[in-house]
């Protein structure tokens, strides 16, 4: 499935290595705790000529860490999707 994406979008984690297999160009758009303040797909989509979105949201608990669950706004998310990741070239 990877081979052919022109766009993954996931929760910014070890599952998203697998973007390794996607051809040149491909958009990269993760999703994750405020608390993750590394973006790790950067480097990749730059390796592979693509593009890089990401969107943190709200971390859940009283001491919010990067493996905390988390929230996004969907207004938010669809907004960034529609005007930025779809219709960046």
């Amino acid at each position: 499935m990877f081979a052919n994406a022109e766009l993954v979008i996931g929760n910014c984690g070890a599952n998203l290595t697998n973007a390794v297999f996607s051809p040149r160009g491909v958009k990269i758009f993760t999703i994750a705790s405020e608390a993750m303040s590394d973006d790790f797909f950067w480097d990749l989509a730059n390796l592979k000529s693509g593009k890089y979105f990401s969107l943190h949201g709200k971390a859940a608990g009283p001491n919010p860490n990067m493996n905390s669950d988390f929230s996004i706004d969907p207004g938010e998310f669809r907004v960034l999707l529609e005007k930025r990741v779809l219709k960046d070239p």
